[in-house]
């Protein structure tokens, strides 16, 4: 079966049904705040874990492209950030044509 924009979005879909509650380790966060979004680079590792997320966030297409947002709250906490929302990516992206890259 040919990686078409359904197959790839029912992929992504079906990668963050299983990480859902899901502890992962990152050095880096996605967030809004300010008014703005940003990336930010965490001095050390720390924890999150991954929550429900609109759909809308994950199925973000670039091009040819699926790069899925997740959802995340902190475990650990993240010093001087107050931010309205953090998501991170998820681990794996998809190509149309290809699958996942």
């Amino acid at each position: 079966m040919p990686w078409n924009r359904q197959r790839c979005e029912d992929a992504a879909l079906s990668s963050h049904k299983r990480a859902i509650g899901r502890e992962v380790v990152v050095t880096r966060i996605d967030c809004f705040t300010g008014g703005s979004m940003r990336a930010h680079a965490t001095p050390q590792p720390i924890r999150v874990r991954v929550i429900d997320t609109p759909e809308e966030l994950l199925l973000q297409w670039e091009g040819d492209y699926l790069d899925p947002k997740w959802c995340v709250e902190t475990i650990d906490p993240i010093e001087e950030l107050e931010a309205a929302s953090i998501w991170i990516y998820d681990p794996t992206s998809w190509q149309m044509g290809h699958g996942p890259v």
